[in-house]
């Protein structure tokens, strides 16, 4: 009995240790993260606002569209439903009720053959980025920088520097030797509930040479929607780029999202809380 409470006691203390190792808690979430396929079971609202600014950092377009999107059959259709802010016309309304209709009707009538190539390529598209987060343990130095509570839940709050020994496998990855950031992950499950990146270099990618510049910035909020189910509430990046020798991009995207329910359990609400 005393060697069972000597070891009983040991691995309490082995668990109590590496949750506080910032490395194997950002392991643990990334394998958490890479096992999460929660969103193809939900239909959901998605509100987007992207400003493009000119070379001298003045606004020179706006926009702002609303979309539900309906998972059918394994992937997603889409519906504007607002441009502006404002409900289409109500031609154009019934134009994409009809659109969604199709969308989904063609997804019914679609032989075993052809529904099997529309999702292995929406997986394989879903995924793309799947190989380079599973390197992210590998490509920072992680420092606990303490706790702290979100919606009422306790967070470790972690901050990431690049590894100087690491070297990146997935093409993706080449973003991490110029990327610094923090993570707010959930202590009862390891879920991410905040993400914040910035490029401290710039970073080359492809032929065309599509060169992200230093400063661009991405952050990601997720929330519990029910049964340990954590999805995307926002997501917000400001991204500078240039396109082969020419064409230069810059711009900030905010997008939200919300009204999260089971696949095919009707209309989602349109406004947000």
């Amino acid at each position: 009995m005393r060697l069972a409470v000597v070891f009983g006691l040991g691995l309490v203390a082995a668990a109590a240790g590496a949750a506080e190792d910032p490395r194997e808690i950002v392991r643990r979430s990334v394998e958490v993260f890479d096992r999460s396929d929660s969103v193809l079971q939900y239909d959901f609202m998605e509100r987007t606002l992207t400003r493009e600014f000119d070379a001298d950092g003045r606004v020179k377009k706006v926009s702002l569209k609303t979309h539900e999107v309906v998972m059918a059959a394994g992937t997603p259709c889409r519906r504007l439903v607002e441009r502006d802010g404002k409900p289409l016309p109500a031609e154009e309304q019934r134009e994409q009720e009809e659109s969604l209709r199709k969308c989904i009707e063609a997804r019914r009538s679609e032989t075993p053959e052809q529904k099997r190539k529309r999702q292995e390529e929406f997986e394989r598209r879903r995924k793309r980025y799947q190989k380079a987060i599973r390197e992210i343990p590998d490509a920072f130095r992680f420092r606990l920088e303490g706790e702290e509570s979100v919606d009422g839940r306790r967070v470790w709050v972690i901050a990431a520097e690049p590894n100087p020994d690491y070297r990146p496998r997935d093409r993706f990855a080449r973003l991490f030797p110029a990327l610094r950031g923090r993570l707010w992950i959930n202590q009862q499950d390891w879920n991410w509930v905040r993400l914040e990146a910035e490029l401290t270099d710039t970073v080359t990618f492809g032929w065309i040479l599509v060169r992200i510049h230093q400063g661009s910035r991405v952050r990601m909020e997720q929330t519990l929607v029910g049964n340990g189910v954590w999805l995307p509430s926002s997501m917000w990046l400001w991204v500078s780029l240039r396109v082969g020798l020419v064409r230069s991009i810059r711009l900030e995207e905010e997008s939200r999202y919300w009204g999260y329910r089971p696949a095919g359990s009707g209309q989602v609400a349109l406004r947000t809380n």
